[in-house]
């Protein structure tokens, strides 16, 4: 750890007030009396002595109505069971937390040892997917002025920076402080606090400094854009080195998943990872992340399921859909397109009929004698919305998603698709 040496280090436990010294990281002795006896370094600390808690909230989750956090649990747990059912049906090696300890085994194991085996690995496989969310904010800068006293500017020669080492105290409310030669007290920065954590309070597994390929901009950039580097290892390293609200984990974040979700050569392994459900929801709640290209990946890969439930996200605070006491038409959809859409001409030469049935069962999915009547409206230059009635209601509803707002694709141009409300019962 780069620290000043001319910056002394006082560390005292606010529970028993006991305090230490040290004037290098790798010494600690017990505080010297040349300069103030413990009963004036205690009145004249007492501001914060007796306040070891600091400003910085434990959590910083971005705010959302009720319904919104509801449906959101809803969400992560059914991509969760889809995800772990076609893992547990694949050959697929779940990628594993980053671990200091070997996780691979070999044994032999009878029929019933092999049971247990496999029942303790599906418990690991939820475990391993039922990842914390990832805070919408990065933590809040702290470092200010506690008090300005010029009077104890003759007491320090140099600056003094007192640390509460209290037990289960976390790096979040840890109170530390600087007292400057001038007699400012300063709260610090998160720069300083990280460097005192990482020297003096390192967690289990946690890695510090930060490996290199993370903490340096040129080398990231460099093994970003390689198709040799591993993004899921990459990803699993993040969480020992940074904290989640750490600017530089969120701004790793975002670069390595956006590299995943624009190479469609890269979707299965962060589909079929820990890393996917707070990918979507950060992507789904903040916007840092265009899920277009993944919904258009669910759908071409068969995990429709997956794809609805993001798509129903996706659209949750949008009017078009169907709220609380708002009903549908049966076997109407909406589909409104980005570009003016086309058909090829083959089409038009081998189907004897209007173009806008043709471009309905295209865009539907379904054979032109499933339509029962189209109707089309520019509700912009270069962009059409269709209102088509089909025969078959269940693949109506299965379209607009239940009323819940859909997103698919017909040669790589993106469609909306949402329900037609019945206007006679809305409340």
């Amino acid at each position: 750890m780069a620290m000043n040496k001319a910056i002394r280090f006082v560390m005292w436990n606010s529970q028993r007030l006991s305090h230490s010294i040290s004037t290098k990281p790798s010494e600690v002795t017990h505080v010297k009396r040349n300069t103030v006896s413990d009963k004036s370094f205690a009145d004249q600390n007492s501001q914060f002595l007796h306040h070891p808690k600091s400003s910085i909230p434990s959590k910083v989750f971005k705010k959302a109505d009720k319904s919104f956090h509801k449906r959101l649990d809803e969400f992560r747990q059914t991509i969760k069971q889809e995800i772990l059912s076609e893992i547990l049906k694949s050959p697929h090696k779940l990628s594993q937390p980053y671990s200091s300890k070997a996780t691979d085994q070999i044994a032999f194991l009878t029929k019933d040892e092999l049971d247990k085996a496999n029942e303790n690995a599906q418990k690991r496989y939820a475990e391993i997917l039922s990842s914390d969310p990832i805070p919408s904010m990065i933590r809040p800068d702290i470092s200010k002025t506690e008090m300005n006293d010029p009077g104890l500017a003759w007491l320090y020669e140099s600056p003094i920076t007192f640390v509460d080492t209290s037990e289960h105290v976390s790096d979040q409310d840890r109170y530390i402080v600087t007292r400057h030669v001038n007699g400012t007290l300063i709260n610090e920065s998160h720069t300083e606090r990280d460097k005192i954590h990482g020297s003096f309070f390192k967690k289990p597994e946690q890695i510090y400094p930060p490996f290199d390929f993370l903490d340096s901009d040129p080398l990231f950039s460099e093994l970003l854009i390689s198709d040799e580097s591993d993004k899921l290892s990459m990803l699993d390293a993040l969480p020992h080195c940074y904290s989640t609200d750490h600017p530089k984990f969120q701004q790793r974040f975002n670069q390595i998943t956006d590299a995943m979700l624009n190479n469609t050569s890269l979707m299965d392994s962060i589909i079929l990872s820990r890393h996917f459900i707070p990918m979507v929801e950060r992507g789904l709640t903040d916007k840092n992340h265009d899920v277009s290209l993944l919904i258009h990946h669910l759908h071409s890969t068969g995990r429709l399921k997956i794809a609805a439930e993001i798509s129903s996200m996706l659209f949750f605070k949008d009017k078009r859909t169907c709220r609380k006491g708002e009903t549908f038409k049966a076997g109407q959809v909406l589909i409104i397109n980005g570009k003016e859409f086309k058909i090829p001409a083959d089409r038009r030469r081998m189907y004897k009929t209007h173009e806008n049935n043709i471009k309905a069962s295209l865009l539907c999915d379904v054979e032109l004698e499933d339509i029962q009547y189209v109707r089309v409206e520019q509700t912009s230059p270069g962009e059409n919305s269709f209102l088509i009635t089909l025969k078959d209601e269940s693949i109506a509803e299965a379209l607009h998603n239940s009323g819940r707002g859909n997103r698919r694709f017909y040669n790589s141009q993106k469609f909306d698709i949402f329900p037609v409300k019945d206007q006679s019962e809305l409340k």
